[in-house]
């Protein structure tokens, strides 16, 4: 888990990128945060949790700087252990059967799929909002976690949704990106109707 802080490239009220990728899969889940809270952090792992199962340690990168990959360009957040650990006590009060510890990715592979991660989000963001003529990342980044979720891994070699969801992904990643905001209904859907009646999609 880490957190991108887009305070210089806020999308309305939203400042910060949840980004979380599940380490048995592979599979990525992104979310705007408007802030850097452990409530707000706790609820959005809940989410993501109540889909992909909780880990038994919820690791994070600790705020290592990013190198310069995009137009988009964020700042790594630090998460000192007390975060942490008021993160761990959030969930532990929203869903008390999930039991998980916080710990740091020491293992060099973790470490560096991490960075890889990091890195490829911001890239694939800039390139949405480019592409688009669109400051909206908040949206941009669902259609660049679906990507990222059903390219190749070549660390699982498996695609990283068809280990989730034992399926076929129904649309490719390539028509997504042509799409300049999420269609309507899956935007109330993730809770989004603050710019529901703000964008449209291409015909």
């Amino acid at each position: 888990m880490d957190l991108i802080d887009f305070q210089s490239f806020a999308d309305g009220s939203y400042k910060y990128l949840l980004v979380y990728q599940d380490q048995g899969c592979k599979f990525p889940w992104l979310e705007a945060l408007t802030a850097k809270t452990a409530a707000a952090v706790a609820w959005q792992l809940v989410r993501i949790f109540s889909v992909l199962g909780p880990p038994s340690i919820l690791h994070t990168d600790n705020g290592r700087e990013f190198a310069r990959q995009a137009n988009l360009q964020g700042k790594a957040v630090p998460l000192n252990d007390e975060f942490l650990d008021e993160v761990v006590g959030e969930i532990a009060q929203l869903w008390p059967e999930c039991k998980l510890v916080h710990g740091r990715a020491r293992h060099s592979p973790s470490q560096g799929g991490v960075e890889r991660l990091n890195q490829t989000v911001q890239k694939r963001l800039s390139a949405w909002c480019v592409q688009n003529s669109s400051t909206k990342w908040s949206v941009g980044c669902k259609v660049v976690q679906w990507g990222i979720a059903t390219d190749f891994s070549h660390a699982v070699k498996a695609v990283p949704y068809q280990l989730v969801f034992g399926q076929e992904a129904r649309c490719a990643a390539s028509s997504c990106s042509h799409i300049h905001v999420v269609i309507p209904h899956p935007l109330l859907a993730f809770g989004r109707p603050d710019i529901y009646r703000e964008l449209t999609v291409d015909d």
